[in-house]
């Protein structure tokens, strides 16, 4: 990881902080290793989770969104490739007259 200056009033609030980071990694929160850029895009991500199990009704863990957000871009090129099938022969004769080309 990347090391992080902090500035302590004294020596006994610098030791008490760095005991608390031990405890919390020593308890295998991961959380003590993030820095503030990297804590709030989790608070954000966990509370988009939250708002998903609240409009679906289904939860979600974070270790799966990847998965998830493959299936929905999945769905949606899907929905837009059949979108651009059904408009293809409403645009492309027109195009091919305009251009002379033969597609």
């Amino acid at each position: 990881g990347k090391r992080r200056m902090q500035t302590f009033a004294n020596y006994s609030d610098a030791k008490a902080d760095a005991e608390r980071i031990v405890r919390e990694l020593a308890n295998g929160s991961q959380a003590a290793a993030l820095n503030a850029s990297q804590s709030r895009d989790a608070l954000a991500a966990l509370e988009r989770l939250d708002g998903h199990f609240k409009s679906k009704g289904k939860r979600v863990s974070l270790n799966k969104v990847e998965g998830v957000l493959r299936v929905e871009l999945r769905l949606a090129g899907e929905q837009l490739r059949r979108r651009i099938n059904a408009d293809a022969p409403l645009i492309l004769p027109s195009f091919t007259k305009c251009s002379g080309q033969t597609f």
